[in-house]
């Protein structure tokens, strides 16, 4: 080392000393330690050391801070892990270590949040009897598998939330209801909201959260003192039957909407998605029913479950709970991908067409958002739908009369066949016949000559 640099570093170490606190807590220390700072060295790296200590604090502090949600709603591991910020958001985060947090489906919520329905055990069968559910296709699927009662459900195929204020239901029993006349007619304490799926494509977010929130605020007017229960929309397969029309990174948006509406409503919000997505987001495989977005009674029942086990505070759960199952028709079975298996209690009632309700439809007033061909959308969908079991009874009806042709045609098969046999045994007994007549005519002859001879010789 050179002179300069030795005389530079002993400058250095010199000026360290000479600040006055520096110096007066070098002197305090013991002569031992004194004599290790006396080594720039060692000072050196003292100073390196705590500038690591204090980058990996730093960076233990940044990966334990709540993230934003990512595309796949996943961390760098895999892990799917939620928290309820003060603001009413939902967003990921590595690790969770506070005791005002609870997991609930993979999913922390905190435990004094009024919204979300939170898990309960103890909760038996007997609270589905205070619910009912207002929903689209999968509502349907419920009740045609016999998961719920035919009468505390108002569903249709391929409804959308901005239609439900103009349309008219029917029932598998042949009931058929407005959304207003149905609940006022029903009297259960509980009301699920269920729709969404439909109408996630070509809709402005903004005119879909608009006209979800109008639905809303009319079913909390009809609703009065009952609780209502916005449910989330459920998965789906990005690659299915459906992948242009429903996506699940769409799903996942407006499910953030509707808890943000049940908070700012005092409603409730059931997140029965989340025991319904795989590890990426999509529906299980083992609960799509082939098409990506319809699902099997497997799931149903997982769903039935779910429901059960997060109920709304304070509602009953006593007394048994017997689904009055009336079997689907139409499009309402077809949607049906197997045969349903009804438990014992299930009673089951016949359809009656001759059940209607007598209101109309509602005023046009009642939902001024929707767009004005929904009208002629409508009666179109009726008779289409009038069309449809149409043709559902004239097969029935040519099934019917091929089978009773089939029947006859078998019959006279028999009978042509019988008549062969017949036929063939005479033929075979002909020949033992002609014998006997050709002996017949000689006898005969005979008897004409020996009359002739008795003739001539009288003569």
């Amino acid at each position: 080392m050179s002179r300069r640099r030795r005389r530079r570093k002993r400058s250095l170490k010199k000026n360290i000393l000479q600040i006055g606190w520096v110096s007066d807590i070098i002197d305090s220390m013991p002569p031992s330690v004194r004599h290790y700072l006396s080594n720039p060295y060692a000072v050196g790296s003292m100073i390196i050391l705590a500038a690591i200590v204090v980058i990996i604090l730093v960076a233990l502090s940044i990966s334990t801070r709540p993230e934003e949600v990512t595309a796949d709603g996943q961390d760098e591991e895999g892990n799917i892990i939620y928290i309820i910020d003060e603001q009413g958001n939902r967003v990921a985060v590595s690790s969770v270590d506070d005791d005002s947090l609870v997991l609930q489906n993979e999913m922390y919520i905190q435990k004094d949040d009024p919204t979300i329905l939170a898990y309960n055990e103890a909760t038996r069968e007997g609270y589905m009897n205070n619910c009912i559910f207002l929903g689209d296709s999968r509502t349907v699927a419920m009740v045609s598998y016999g998961f719920i009662s035919d009468a505390n459900a108002l569903a249709k195929i391929g409804i959308s939330h901005w239609q439900v204020l103009s349309t008219t239901f029917t029932q598998n029993s042949g009931n058929k209801y407005t959304l207003s006349d149905y609940l006022r007619a029903r009297s259960e304490q509980v009301i699920y909201v269920c729709f969404g799926v439909n109408g996630l494509n070509g809709m402005p977010e903004e005119k879909y959260e608009s006209t979800y929130t109008e639905l809303v605020d009319r079913i909390i007017e009809l609703a009065g003192d009952r609780h209502i229960v916005l449910m989330s929309i459920w998965p789906v397969d990005d690659n299915g039957r459906y992948s242009g029309s429903v996506k699940n990174e769409w799903i996942d948006k407006y499910n953030d909407f509707l808890y943000r509406m049940a908070v700012e409503k005092g409603l409730y919000y059931l997140d029965v998605a989340s025991i319904l997505k795989d590890g990426n987001g999509s529906i299980k495989r083992e609960y799509d029913s082939g098409d990506g977005l319809h699902y099997k009674a497997s799931a149903y029942n997982d769903i039935l479950d779910y429901i059960i086990h997060h109920p709304v505070p304070g509602v009953s759960d006593e007394g048994d709970f017997v689904v009055h199952y009336v079997k689907p028709r139409g499009e309402y079975k077809e949607i049906m991908t197997e045969e349903p298996v009804l438990p014992q209690t299930t009673q089951v009632e016949k359809a009656d067409d001759s059940l209607v309700a007598p209101a109309q439809v509602p005023a046009a007033s009642e939902n001024p958002a929707q767009p004005p061909e929904q009208g002629r959308e409508e009666r179109r969908e009726e008779q289409h739908e009038e069309q449809h079991e149409e043709q559902q009874e004239e097969r029935h009806e040519e099934q019917r009369e091929e089978q009773k042709e089939e029947k006859h045609e078998e019959q006279q098969e028999d009978h042509r066949e019988e008549q062969h046999e017949e036929q063939h045994e005479e033929k075979k007994e002909e020949p033992v016949t002609e014998e006997k007549q050709e002996e017949s005519p000689s006898q005969d002859s005979g008897s004409d000559t020996n009359e002739i001879t008795v003739q001539e010789n009288n003569e």
